[in-house]
C-alpha cells in the first residue's frame, strides 16, 4: 500500500478550524453482490512500458456547521481534506510539514471567523450564516512539481461575500516551496514576463478594467521575485487575477496562461513538463470489498465504487458532479493523479443516487473522457 500522508490543505486565506457536525448525507439505497464493471476505452498495451510511480492527491470534500441553540444556521465551512501520495520520493515528508504549518496558521483566521458568528448572533430574523469555502484545481503533478490552485469565498457581515485566490508548486526534488525567479532562466526581466501575461489576457481585454496592464506591470515592479500568484498547469505557466483586481467581479477569477511553447528560454529545463510513456486505461468496479486502497468518501453510508487502471495512465481527473440533458455538470474534483499504474488504485465512497462520476486522463497522447453512472433499474453502473 502506498505510504499515506493526510494532511488539510487550504493556501491564501484560512477555510478551516469550524466545529459541529457534518452535513448529513442522503440515505442511498443498499446495492449488494453487484459484480458490474464499467471499462474506459482502452488502448493496446503492447509494448510492455515501464512502470511509474504513483504521485496523486485525493481530496475530501468535507463541510462542517455551526448551529446556534434555537437550530439556527451560524457558520459553513467548505473545503477538501487533502491526501497526498508521492510514492518513492524523498520530498513527501517535507511537503507534508510545509502543509501543516501552513494549516496551522490559517485555522486562526478561520477561528475568528466562526466566533465573529457567535458574537454577532443575536435571534435577529433575516440572519445570513457566515461561511468559508474552498475549491481546489491540481494545476500540475509529476516528477518534477506539484502545483495546486485554489478559489476562496467567505462571508463574516456585508452585502457581498469576500472572493481571493492562492496557488503554490512545490520541487519535487527537496520539497520546497518554488517561487517564479527560481522556475525561470537568469536573465530574465521582470518587465518581459509582465508583457506575456498581458498579451496572453489580450483576447479578454474588453472584459478587463482600462489600466489592468499597468496593474500586471505593478505586480513584477519589484522583480519576478514579488509574483506569488501563479502556478503551473500540463499545459503552461498560469498566472491567477482575483475579483476587483483586473476586472470587475462578475468577470470571475481571471487567469492568464502561458503556454509552454512560448516559454522556451524562458522557463528553466527541468521545469518544463516530460511526455511519460502511458498506453493503459482506467474502469470503476462496484464492489464492497476494497482492501487497503486510498479512499475517499462523500458518504460514509454510500456504496463503494473502486477506480483502477489496466495500464499506465496520466493526468487522471475523477470528479464527481451530476448527469443532465445538457451533460455532466461537475461539482468537485475528488481524485488527481500525475500517472496511476497497474496496481494503484482508489476507493470511491458515494451515495451513487446522488453523483456520476467523470473519468480523465491520457493514454499513448489521446484525452480519453467518461462518465459513470448508476442505473437504479438494472442496479449496475453504466458508462458513457
Amino acid at each position: 500500500m502506498k505510504k499515506m500522508i493526510a494532511s488539510l490543505l487550504v493556501f491564501g486565506t484560512v477555510l478551516a478550524g469550524c466545529s459541529g457536525p457534518r452535513s448529513q448525507a442522503t440515505e442511498p439505497t443498499q446495492v449488494s453482490q453487484i459484480q458490474e464493471t464499467v471499462t474506459v476505452p482502452t488502448v493496446a498495451q503492447e509494448p510492455l512500458l515501464p512502470e511509474l510511480p504513483m504521485y496523486a492527491v485525493a481530496l475530501e470534500p468535507v463541510t462542517e456547521v455551526l448551529r446556534a441553540e434555537d437550530g439556527a444556521e451560524l457558520f459553513r465551512c467548505s473545503y477538501p481534506e487533502i491526501s497526498v501520495v508521492l510514492d518513492g520520493c524523498e520530498a513527501e515528508k517535507t511537503v507534508a510539514e510545509d502543509v501543516e504549518r501552513r494549516m496551522g496558521e490559517l485555522l486562526k483566521e478561520a477561528g475568528a471567523i466562526r466566533h465573529s458568528a457567535q458574537l454577532d448572533y443575536a435571534g435577529q430574523e433575516g440572519w445570513t450564516a457566515y461561511h468559508a469555502k474552498a475549491d481546489f484545481e491540481l494545476g500540475r503533478l509529476d516528477r518534477a512539481v506539484m502545483s495546486l490552485f485554489a478559489r476562496f469565498e467567505y462571508h463574516s457581515g456585508g452585502i457581498h461575500p469576500t472572493q481571493s485566490t492562492g496557488s503554490v508548486t512545490y520541487d519535487l526534488t527537496d520539497g520546497s516551496v518554488l517561487t517564479l525567479g527560481d522556475i525561470l532562466m537568469e536573465g530574465w526581466s521582470p518587465e518581459e514576463m509582465a508583457e506575456k501575461v498581458c498579451g496572453a489576457l489580450s483576447n479578454r481585454s474588453a472584459d478587463l478594467y482600462p489600466d489592468f496592464a499597468e496593474v500586471i506591470r505593478g505586480r513584477f515592479a519589484g522583480g519576478v521575485e514579488d509574483s506569488t500568484a501563479w502556478y503551473l498547469t500540463g499545459e503552461g505557466l498560469c498566472f491567477h487575477f482575483a475579483p476587483y483586481e483586473i476586472a470587475a467581479p462578475f468577470a470571475g477569477v481571471v487567469t492568464a496562461q502561458i503556454p509552454y511553447q512560448e516559454l522556451a528560454g524562458v522557463l528553466r529545463e527541468e521545469f518544463l513538463p516530460r511526455q511519460e510513456d502511458a498506453a493503459g486505461g482506467v474502469y470503476v468496479r462496484l464492489q464492497e470489498e476494497t482492501e487497503d486502497l486510498l479512499t475517499v468518501c462523500l458518504d460514509p453510508q454510500g456504496e463503494r465504487v473502486k477506480v483502477l487502471a489496466d495500464g499506465t495512465v496520466t493526468d487522471l481527473r475523477v470528479e464527481v458532479g451530476q448527469q443532465t440533458d445538457d451533460g455532466f455538470q461537475p461539482e468537485a474534483l475528488v481524485f488527481a493523479a500525475g500517472t496511476m499504474g497497474a496496481g494503484d488504485g482508489l476507493c470511491l465512497q458515494a451515495d451513487l443516487q446522488q453523483y456520476a462520476i467523470r473519468l480523465r486522463y491520457r493514454s499513448e497522447g489521446q484525452e480519453v473522457s467518461s462518465v459513470v453512472s448508476y442505473d437504479a433499474l438494472e442496479k449496475c453502473l453504466k458508462g458513457r
